[in-house]
């Protein structure tokens, strides 16, 4: 698998998801590579000299806004949402643009008046699990990033992220499914 090749150069930290995506912990790499803006723009750059493909990449303090950051600019593009000034860039988008907002709850956010991430972040705990349980409760912790409370839900550290998104159509290509370790029977 040639991708994930250039990945382990800057991290054996690889968690993929989904077939064309993953994220990247460079915590540790900073001292070796640079700041996550500096990786992710080697990283840009080496996968399109060495596999010509071109890759839209967030850079954040963690996953959820790492991914949101890696679609909002498209195609070949980094976007560094930074946690001291993260709500500046996060909280006046579409909620539905978040991780785990999906059309079903998106509707019933928009339902309340709830239309942006700012808005799920500002929205009262006990209206959110009520209507979503468990995951009302993520989504706020998520949209508002209190740390702490995510470490505890989360069960895990929360660490600068590199969020990795092919921009190629696998299935045009038997050589670009090859370097990512995949065949045309893998994605038919």
């Amino acid at each position: 698998n040639k991708a994930r090749k250039i990945y382990e150069r800057f991290t054996d930290k690889i968690e993929a998801y989904g077939m064309d995506e993953c994220w990247l912990d460079v915590t540790a790499s900073r001292f070796a590579f640079g700041d996550g803006r500096c990786i992710g723009e080697d990283l840009r750059e080496r996968m399109k000299k060495e596999l010509g493909l071109s890759i839209s990449i967030g850079v954040s303090f963690n996953k959820v806004f790492a991914k949101l950051g890696s679609d909002l600019k498209k195609p070949d593009a980094l976007t560094l949402i930074p946690h001291d000034s993260f709500q500046e860039t996060v909280w006046p988008l579409p909620v539905e643009e978040m991780l785990w907002v999906g059309p079903k709850s998106a509707a019933v956010l928009h339902r309340f008046g709830i239309h942006t991430i700012g808005g799920l972040a500002a929205a009262n705990d006990d209206f959110l699990r009520m209507q979503f349980g468990k995951n009302g409760e993520m989504l706020k912790k998520i949209g508002s990033y209190a740390r702490e409370d995510l470490e505890k839900f989360f069960g895990m550290k929360v660490f600068l992220d590199l969020w990795v998104k092919v921009k190629e159509k696998w299935r045009d290509s038997e050589f670009q499914l090859s370097n990512f370790g995949y065949n045309k029977k893998d994605i038919d």
